[in-house]
């Protein structure tokens, strides 16, 4: 097989992260689609009158904007190489990628009231339980909200569609805010999930 002119092969090979992103992206957001409708399809009236019931299906919904999201930039980047991408929309992906995760520990979180019911638990029990739950996620959250801000600032002063992805790294790898999530997120996952083992025990 004759070998491909320079210029297509630099451009398929410009485009291939974009592609492979592109193609994950779609595929697990078009997954989505069908866990949306069955929440609905099997669900009763009253459970969807439940608070779970709402924030599982925001959780859905949030991971198929996502996607939607990924798709319209990866196919921008590969459509229009040369066009400069949107730097709001890109701060918007961004953050909305890297809340969901603390998004989805509320979650499971909340569910700690399954184990723990106001009814039946006094209230130094919960507070033993809860309170530091919640002083975690709101340490995650702010610690998150301090990054993007820094980043967003960072990006519209200085940056440019193209160089989104490595002032990003650049933070990312540089700042101490990883780190502090990371150690958040750790000792917020065991917190939860040592009170719903120690609750079901």
């Amino acid at each position: 097989m004759a070998p491909l002119p320079a210029p297509l092969q630099e451009y398929i090979t410009s485009i291939t992260p974009s592609l492979r992103l592109l193609l994950v992206g779609a595929v697990w957001s078009a997954a989505l689609v069908p866990l949306f409708i069955l929440l609905f399809f099997l669900s009763t009236p009253t459970v969807r009158r439940k608070p779970i019931f709402f924030l599982n299906v925001f959780t859905v919904t949030m991971g198929i904007v996502i996607g939607i999201i990924n798709t319209q930039l990866y196919v921008s980047v590969i459509l229009n190489p040369a066009k400069e991408l949107s730097l709001r929309t890109l701060i918007a992906y961004i953050g909305m990628i890297i809340l969901m995760p603390i998004i989805m520990d509320c979650i499971l979180a909340y569910r700690l009231m399954a184990v723990y019911p106001r009814q039946t638990t006094s209230n130094l029990l919960l507070a033993i339980i809860f309170v530091p739950i919640a002083l975690f996620k709101i340490a995650r959250i702010t610690n998150i909200i301090i990054f993007l801000v820094v980043f967003s600032d960072t990006l519209l002063k200085h940056g440019q569609g193209s160089s989104a992805v490595p002032e990003f790294q650049n933070l990312w790898n540089h700042a101490p805010y990883p780190k502090v999530e990371w150690i958040f997120q750790v000792i917020d996952n065991l917190s939860v999930f040592c009170q719903i083992s120690s609750g079901l025990h």
